[in-house]
């Protein structure tokens, strides 16, 4: 069962990582160009009929969802109750009883109803429903690790994430309290960077989302006019274009593809997704001085990414070398302190190496940084367990 937690957005810190070298693309694209490009290789793609892509109505509750809502939640309660009821109705079993589901992309009438979805479609449930109650509710892009899709091959799967937030302000008006409402609290972590989207944003996630799903059903008609739609709306996004690059390949389209991974790695030199693909597109051509160029500079920003760095590190512990797994995790913490796993990677080294007040101090740090109240248990048996060694 799904359920929802709260924090204050007021106690959300930003955390910098620092810069490494990048190479700039050997082939500079220009906007007017990239966009000419599209529209050339639109030609090759039929235009599919689907109505999940009419996303006008993403955030837009029915008329039987409202009147349902506002007879649960009269709009005559405050700010304060109008918001704990709309998080019991979502948390409780009872009421709505949502499963998360993060391999479906939903708008919020169709979670609703479907009773399911990913942290993009609850979050827009919430917010539809919010908005619904009169309060000033929004969307989070939150920034979570890459997951490690495959460590033999070094690929990485960026993969976005969202939550909920709403202002509650006091009755005189004069002080407001940010809620962050969160719907998937395994991997998230209130220190790092989160950011108010607009609707014009979600709604080119959501069509993002939606045309990796039809990727993966080979569905390629879709997938490319979904994100078509995606960039007309984040025309600067570069994971945007780094996706539209992959799904060009697939359709054979291979100068197109290359100025969509060019123009992307224009707009973020350090999408190290962007320089890696450049490098296996440029292997398959022949074109070694490239492929080299493009796989030596992704392997340099992989190198000062520290959730990459820890994974390094986990390696390296499973294959019994502490000690490199410490100086992994140090570079990582170096770049990213708030990290509560970081510690206790550390920990879990230094008890290996029997350096036990290191090991303490390590999991003192986890737990004073965990998020969970679970998490500080664990670590707090471990600290316990440590004083009888």
């Amino acid at each position: 069962m799904m359920r929802i937690y709260l924090l204050n957005l007021a106690l959300l810190a930003l955390c910098s990582t620092s810069g490494c070298a990048t190479v700039q693309p050997h082939l500079s694209i220009q906007p007017a160009q990239a966009h000419h490009t599209l529209q050339a290789a639109s030609k090759h793609f039929d235009k599919p009929s689907a109505p999940d892509l009419a996303i006008d109505s993403l955030l837009v509750l029915d008329s039987t969802i409202q009147a349902d809502l506002l007879t649960r939640i009269p709009l005559h309660l405050s700010e304060k109750r109008r918001f704990n009821r709309l998080v019991q109705y979502f948390n409780d079993p009872a009421g709505l009883g949502l499963t998360y589901d993060a391999d479906k992309t939903l708008s919020a009438s169709q979670t609703y109803y479907q009773r399911t979805g990913n942290c993009l479609s609850m979050a827009s449930l919430f917010v539809a429903m919010a908005r619904t109650l009169k309060l000033e509710a929004n969307i989070n892009e939150v920034q979570i690790p890459p997951l490690w899709q495959n460590p033999k091959e070094k690929t990485y799967q960026l993969v976005l994430h969202v939550n909920a937030s709403v202002k509650l302000h006091a009755r005189a008006g004069s002080s407001v309290r940010d809620k962050v409402v969160e719907f998937n609290s395994d991997n998230y972590n209130p220190y790092r960077r989160q950011k108010t989207v607009s609707d014009n944003r979600l709604m080119a996630l959501y069509l993002s989302n939606k045309a990796i799903e039809a990727m993966l059903d080979n569905n390629t008609d879709l997938s490319f006019n979904a994100l078509l739609q995606a960039i007309n709306l984040e025309p600067s996004d570069p994971i945007l274009w780094t996706n539209m690059g992959s799904i060009l390949k697939r359709a054979n389209l291979i100068h197109a593809s290359e100025t969509a991974f060019l123009y992307s790695l224009k707009l973020d030199p350090s999408n190290h997704m962007a320089s890696s693909a450049l490098a296996r597109l440029y292997r398959l051509e022949k074109n070694d001085k490239l492929a080299k160029m493009y796989l030596e500079n992704a392997h340099s920003l992989r190198a000062n990414n520290p959730y990459i760095q820890i994974e390094h590190a986990k390696v390296a512990f499973q294959q019994g070398q502490f000690q490199q797994a410490i100086k992994l995790t140090y570079k990582a913490i170096e770049k990213q302190k708030y990290e509560h796993s970081f510690y206790q990677l550390l920990g879990l080294c230094y008890l290996q190496l029997k350096e036990y007040e290191h090991a303490a101090n390590s999991f003192k740090i986890a737990k004073a940084i965990a998020i969970t109240p679970q998490q500080e248990k664990a670590y707090q048996h471990k600290l316990d367990l440590i004083v009888h060694l």
